[in-house]
């Protein structure tokens, strides 16, 4: 994961009393499954402010 991409994980994370985010462990978990079983397509729902898909984009970079 690049350096500003965590930058904005990490700005996201600041505000987790205010949105439904995912937790760090669990983004992280999603980005690692996505990666251990060469996901090509991921459909996510999201109501946020799209920190769990910026784990999901990451870990497409490197399957698709």
């Amino acid at each position: 994961m690049n350096s500003q991409t965590l930058e904005i994980l990490e700005k996201l994370e600041k505000t987790a009393d205010e949105f439904w985010n995912v937790s760090h462990q669990t983004g992280n978990f999603i980005n690692m499954l996505i990666k251990l079983t060469n996901t090509k397509n991921v459909l996510e729902l999201g109501t946020s402010n799209g920190y769990s898909g910026l784990w999901i984009a990451d870990a497409l970079k490197q399957t698709l």
